[in-house]
């Protein structure tokens, strides 16, 4: 099973790494992409699929975080930006454990 996947960048130069997560919308100074690495995880445990997701969501935080949390828009499309990096890094990762889990908790917090 592959431990690395990229999401959002170069497939060639990031497939031995990790997951890469990416925000095209990150505000300045704050990282735009986050690896966040997997290897030591089995994914096809669905406790492991859980704690990498925890990675990834967090890592979305971090490059979706706004450049003053005291604006209110900023704020505010954060939560966006969280839920399309995250979307689009699990289905960018592709494996079906981390896929099923990510169903379940955007059902939950729709």
């Amino acid at each position: 099973m592959l431990k690395n996947a990229t999401a959002l960048v170069s497939l060639a130069a990031a497939l031995l790494v990790g997951a890469l997560v990416h925000a095209p919308s990150a505000a300045a100074g704050v990282p735009h992409a986050v690896v966040v690495r997997y290897g030591d995880l089995d994914l096809a445990r669905s406790a492991d699929a859980a704690r990498l997701y925890a990675r990834i969501v967090t890592a979305a935080k971090v490059v979706c975080a706004p450049e003053d949390n005291r604006l209110l828009l900023q704020v505010a499309g954060t939560r966006g930006c969280v839920r399309e990096t995250v979307d689009a890094t699990v289905a960018h990762v592709g494996l079906p454990q981390l896929t099923a889990y990510h169903r379940v908790k955007s059902a939950l917090h729709g």
